[in-house]
């Protein structure tokens, strides 16, 4: 279940630097956090180690290892013989040898689902205006310790106004660093600069691009046959069953742009879309449905769903 971790005592693994936490939980600071502050304050001073995993037998397995959070004994998943875990500090240590260079500060970090994600969400300086709506400069890392994903940074733009997710890959090199689980992940960090060497550049073309939608009209029919349809994968025949299109739909309500039309989709997708309706989801509060939306959002499937709706749009925008 991907959502923020909170320990048998209560303790919520997030801190905030500017703002109230997440539904009232994880701690607030007042003030830019180093790596140090920002680990302790979000509760994620804590490291992962490897275990031998045996068969049936009682064999172990040459070829796989086992990833266990000690503190919890909790099991974060099963990795092959030459993983290597990058520690919580070091993900913390990456991130602030970048900070001083490209003007962030900590925003947000915290772990989901007991510990198999761990994230820092730090925060540029300057706004982007895109017809009057402001968009904020962010970069992501996340951290898994599952055993088969990357460390990754990734620049997320979110429009103010709700809280929508924008992050995009806007050319094929993506505008993304992953570093593979290494001894010393720090052997990367020269690379990992390069990328944000080009956040300028990004940002840019996001704010250029984002403009050219704001200019592409688009009519109630049209988006429905030409842009929701396609973008959700829903075949017309069950256009009238879709809650999906109905819920989009209903959200562009008044709209005229494909600029709406993506926030349309990017709105559903961080607060709309329904969850697998299984027994631990029905079970599940608001904040807790919400804080499962957003590993979805960040790192689960709507990360593609994200990007075909920003694909989309531009190709029918005309846009290169």
């Amino acid at each position: 279940m991907h959502n923020l971790t909170i320990r048998e005592d209560g303790t919520t693994e997030m801190f905030s630097a500017v703002t109230t936490p997440w539904h009232g939980l994880g701690v607030r600071l007042d003030h830019a956090a180093t790596a140090e502050e920002a680990i302790v304050a979000a509760a994620l001073d804590w490291n992962i180690v490897t275990e031998k995993l045996f068969d049936h037998r009682g064999d172990a397995l040459k070829d796989y290892q086992l990833i266990r959070r000690p503190d919890t004994q909790r099991v974060l998943g099963v990795c092959g013989s030459r993983w290597v875990p990058v520690q919580n500090i070091e993900a913390f240590d990456f991130m602030d040898n970048l900070l001083d260079r490209f003007h962030i500060e900590y925003h947000t970090a915290g772990s989901l689902a007991g510990g198999r994600y761990v994230w820092v969400l730090a925060k540029f300086k300057g706004l982007l205006q895109v017809a009057g709506d402001v968009v904020e400069k962010y970069l992501l890392l996340y951290s898994p310790h599952t055993g088969h994903d990357a460390l990754t940074l990734r620049f997320t733009p979110v429009r103010v106004v709700c809280q929508n997710t924008l992050a995009v890959a806007l050319r094929q090199s993506d505008r993304v660093f992953r570093a593979h689980h290494t001894p010393n992940v720090h052997s990367r960090l020269d690379e990992a600069r390069r990328v944000l060497d080009l956040s300028d550049l990004y940002f840019e073309i996001f704010q250029e691009q984002a403009s050219e939608l704001v200019k592409a009209t688009i009519d109630r029919d049209s988006v429905l046959t030409e842009y929701f349809g396609p973008v959700l994968e829903v075949k017309p025949e069950t256009y009238e069953k879709s809650l999906a299109l109905a819920t989009v739909k209903e959200i562009f309500a008044g709209g005229d742009n494909l600029w709406l039309a993506y926030n349309a989709v990017t709105e559903y997708l961080d607060h709309h879309k329904p969850l697998h309706r299984d027994r631990q989801t029905v079970s599940l509060k608001v904040p807790r449905i919400t804080d499962k939306r957003l590993t979805g959002s960040w790192i689960g499937p709507g990360v593609q769903l994200r990007q075909r709706a920003w694909d989309t749009a531009l190709q029918l925008a005309g846009v290169a």
